[in-house]
């Protein structure tokens, strides 16, 4: 039997403890993995645009595995989007604002990140490298009825 993937998570396991690897060793096992018909998957809980954002030089040519398993891109392909209905997303939001108002509340587009924008610049911050491209929202409720 002969391996037909490779995949791994990124945070921890791929990457370094700078969040960063070898570029140039990785495109040379890449080279190496595609002469072999091998796929590399990048897998992750994070957003598919996050994940890519790692690997500019060559993301058209891996599988990413985003939101996990929510989203999921081969090859510049999406093969697979599940994401919730505007309803359950809208529902989920007002239960956790009644009920938990101090929460930090994220949400994960198709397009881009969304926070509120009264949230501290430190939670802006450490949100930011999950969010390539982040927008902040005056309330998710008017947006949630045009645009996620």
């Amino acid at each position: 039997m002969s391996v037909k993937v490779i995949a791994t998570d990124l945070d921890g396991t791929f990457l370094n403890s700078k969040g960063s690897y070898d570029h140039n060793r990785f495109r040379r096992i890449l080279k190496q993995l595609q002469e072999r018909d091998i796929r590399f998957v990048v897998a992750s809980s994070n957003p598919y645009r996050q994940l890519r954002g790692h690997f500019p030089d060559c993301h058209e040519q891996l599988t990413f595995v985003g939101e996990n398993g929510a989203n999921i891109i081969s090859k510049n392909q999406s093969l697979v989007e599940v994401f919730q209905q505007r309803e359950d997303v809208t529902s989920i939001i007002h239960f956790i604002e009644e009920r938990y108002p101090q929460a930090v509340i994220a949400l994960s587009g198709e397009k881009k990140g969304y926070l509120k924008k009264d949230v501290s610049e430190d939670i802006v911050k450490m949100l930011s490298p999950f969010f390539p491209v982040l927008e902040l929202v005056n309330s998710f409720s008017p947006f949630l009825m045009n645009a996620f």
